[in-house]
């Protein structure tokens, strides 16, 4: 059996879905445009996003620094024992709206590794990669473990 078989039998079976020809095709051409770290396919008419164990942390480390503004947004007790910066500060730039000056202040000081594996610790990966329902489901195969995310 091929890898992207593999992978395909195994987040099927996870998600207890009968798959049709559709599935394995939409799962096959995921991993074969985007490799199998990170790959986006229709199973069963709902989308999911499949992330390889082995660069889920590093994959929302660049989401998360990719938007300052969502930085900005955490809660301001988890930010201030992250920026280890007394929290009536960061509430008052939260309420004064300065979510981006937050958020570049986070990436300036290095903190965004820190504060994306509190994030994981705290609220999983699903949080932030299931747009759908915040779940995630786990996978494993030979060919690795995997993240698997509903999207829609």
């Amino acid at each position: 059996m091929n890898q992207n078989n593999t992978i395909a039998n195994a987040i099927v079976t996870t998600l207890g879905i009968k798959p049709n020809r559709e599935d394995f095709d939409s799962i096959h051409e995921g991993t074969h445009q985007d490799g199998t770290e990170d790959f986006n396919c229709t199973i069963g008419g709902a989308e999911y996003r499949v992330i390889d164990e082995d660069y889920i942390d590093g994959i929302q480390q660049r989401e998360l620094q990719d938007d300052e503004y969502t930085l900005g947004c955490f809660n301001a007790g988890f930010l201030s024992d992250i920026l280890d910066i007394d929290y009536d500060v960061i509430e008052a730039m939260q309420q004064a709206e300065a979510f981006e000056a937050i958020g570049k202040l986070i990436i300036s000081l290095g903190k965004v590794g820190e504060l994306q594996e509190a994030y994981v610790r705290f609220d999983g990966y699903g949080h932030h990669f299931s747009h759908y329902d915040g779940s995630e489901e786990e996978c494993s195969c030979t060919e690795g473990n995997f993240h698997v995310f509903r999207t829609n």
